[in-house]
């Protein structure tokens, strides 16, 4: 009897040990690395590297239903305490664009997939694939832009104003490419349109702040340069917030008359809640609806309003625009994104790099492009969409809107830029030249000709101010001629 005891007690023992065991394999969680394993093996074939995408996953498991932050908005967790991977499908893309929300089960290993257009604020996230670009230039590309480069209007813009807008939304979507395309606007506005320095507005990411607030195709991070022209002064002024974008508005509002034009560019980030509502993602969360921006338009008592607009859904914009004497060009229509330049590494925005390329007669690397279909000396509106238009190879469509119809025809970023003269004839070929300073720069080839002379005529009239003899060597040639002291 005894010994049939203890056999008894013996079996109890082990029972309840058995039971405590499985109790405790059942509330075993599994680790991030667990999940990623099955992220890995589920949605990648278990090989992240074939795939072009950036993958997150949350610092902390999230607890069933876990209300948390996204790019404009708020997004909750599902019904169990999960694991939360971000996977971005289209690197260093604009927003909106698709990417998906995973969550794994820390208990059963079972996953969710959730299919959306923005991403999570990253804070909360700690990357585990990133795609880079590595190369060796500068984020200041733009520099062929220079004033020694282009054809310079003949008159300082006084009647002309400018607004430049880049949102940036925060740090992890702040791309180089959005600096790079306001800093080579900035510098076509002031070297090529002579427009004054402080007659433009730059509103950008978080203004004038030392924060690192730029993301580098090389994984890095930097803070935005305030020297868009590289003059050595800021030009940097705002935080690209809701108010601040008020506050321009409104001081333009006291500032512009009849006699003026303003242009506006935009670039970054954009979004649509559907039905052509479009908005721009500005920094930190905040954004600019087009119903906002047209109200801020209406306001304005300029000669003409010029605009430019780069960023996703930016379509969306137009139909809010009623005010007369506005035209306005667009990468995309309302209901897509817009897109990276690839072939040059996404270093500037498709559109707008063939647009500022119109504009300029000169794409940012210093390659003459030719964008005036009527050839009287001046890019227009229309001219301007229509070369970028024609260029665009991304799978985007641009959209233009002039009120009335035919102003783009007839008008260019600046009212008073002068056509240039004619190329002259008898033997001389590639004729061009610029303006710098009080110097011409002429560049030409002389085929068989005996005398070759450089001649200066007042603008629009047949007065000869100065004659220079220049070489007659039949190869190419150079010559800088000083116009200093002319009337």
């Amino acid at each position: 009897m005894k010994v049939l005891r203890f056999k008894m007690k013996s079996a109890i023992i082990f029972s309840a040990l058995f039971i405590i065991s499985l109790s405790v394999f059942a509330q075993k969680s599994l680790t991030q690395n667990e999940a990623w394993t099955i992220v890995q093996k589920e949605l990648f074939s278990n090989s992240v590297k074939d795939y072009n995408v950036n993958v997150f996953v949350s610092k902390n498991c999230l607890k069933a239903n876990t209300t948390f932050a996204c790019l404009y908005g708020n997004e909750v967790s599902p019904n169990y305490d999960s694991w939360f991977f971000f996977i971005d499908d289209v690197p260093f893309g604009s927003w909106d664009h698709p990417c998906r929300y995973v969550y794994v089960n820390i208990k059963s290993g079972k996953y969710t997939v959730v299919n959306r257009q923005r991403p999570p604020i990253l804070g909360m996230m700690n990357p585990l694939v990133e795609q880079t670009i590595s190369r060796g230039v500068s984020n200041a590309i733009g520099n062929s832009y220079t004033r020694n480069s282009l054809k310079v209007s003949s008159k300082v813009a006084n009647n002309n104003y400018a607004v430049i807008i880049s949102g940036g939304a925060d740090a992890y979507n702040n791309w180089e490419r959005y600096w790079n395309d306001c800093s080579a606007m900035y510098k076509i506005l002031v070297n090529v349109y002579n427009y004054p320095k402080d007659h433009i507005y730059v509103i950008m990411a978080d203004g004038t702040s030392t924060g690192k607030d730029m993301h580098l195709y090389d994984g890095t991070y930097k803070s935005s340069p305030l020297d868009l022209d590289n003059d050595g002064t800021a030009d940097i002024q705002y935080a690209a917030t809701c108010a601040n974008i008020r506050t321009v508005f409104n001081k333009l509002a006291n500032i512009l008359t009849a006699n003026d034009d303003l242009f506006i560019f935009t670039t970054d980030h954009g979004g649509s809640e559907g039905n052509k509502r479009s908005y721009m993602y500005l920094w930190n969360d905040d954004i600019l609806y087009d119903s906002d921006f047209a109200s801020y338009i209406n306001k304005l008592k300029a000669n003409v309003i010029n605009i430019c607009m780069e960023q996703c859904f930016s379509g969306g914009f137009i139909d809010d625009i009623t005010k007369n004497n506005v035209t306005i060009a667009t990468a995309c229509r309302h209901d897509e994104t817009s897109k990276a330049m690839t072939s040059v590494s996404y270093m500037y925005n498709e559109f707008a790099y063939h647009w500022m390329s119109a504009v300029a007669e000169m794409t940012p690397y210093g390659s003459k492009v030719s964008a005036d279909a009527n050839n009287d000396g001046k890019i227009s509106m229309a001219e301007a969409f229509n070369y970028a238009k024609s260029k665009d190879s991304q799978n985007e469509h641009p959209q233009y809107k002039s009120l009335p119809s035919t102003l783009g025809q007839s008008v260019c970023l600046v009212s008073n830029f002068t056509t240039p003269p004619a190329a002259p004839t008898g033997g001389i070929a590639n004729f061009s030249y610029t303006l710098s300073d009080k110097t011409v720069t002429v560049d030409y080839v002389s085929k068989n000709v005996r005398n070759t002379y450089i001649r200066i005529y007042r603008s629009g009239t047949n007065t000869c101010l100065q004659t220079t003899s220049v070489p007659n060597a039949s190869t190419c040639n150079r010559v800088k001629v000083c116009v200093a002291s002319l009337p």
